[in-house]
């Protein structure tokens, strides 16, 4: 079942096994593909084993399901930030944040960083419903 699926997908992230958490967490989207729960813990563990384009798909589903989603907007954050020192020690030009995350959904087109309120907005917000205590479900 669905819960079971991400009962069990929590368990391996708490143990920081992401691999083994993914397929989990799949099956359980498979079975309902609107779970927060589901999409949240996907992202963790595809981020876990730094795979910024699956997390940011997994995010941005997220987002469409919950919108402005604090903990999925300063994850998002977190990946642009790190993509954008991997670009910058690449090309050994100055780090800076090439897209912007509004409401944490990226929007084609636009450019330049995240306003720093927005960030800290998110970040002191605390953990959503998605990122949840851990909690049987």
């Amino acid at each position: 079942t669905v819960t079971m699926r991400l009962n069990i997908a929590q368990a391996l992230l708490k143990l920081r096994e992401y691999e083994a958490c993914i397929p989990h967490c799949e099956k359980a989207l498979e079975l309902e593909p609107t779970s927060t729960k589901g999409l949240w813990r996907k992202a963790k563990a595809v981020w876990g084993i730094r795979n910024p384009g699956l997390a940011r798909e997994a995010l941005q589903r997220l987002l469409e399901l919950d919108e402005g989603n604090a903990a999925a907007v300063a994850m998002l954050r977190e990946i642009e930030v790190e993509e954008a020192k991997k670009r910058a020690k690449r090309t050994g030009k100055q780090a800076s944040v090439p897209a912007r995350v509004t409401g944490g959904v990226r929007r084609e087109g636009e450019s330049g960083p995240l306003p720093t309120a927005a960030v800290e907005d998110s970040a002191a917000a605390g953990p959503s419903a998605a990122e949840d205590s851990g909690a049987n479900d």
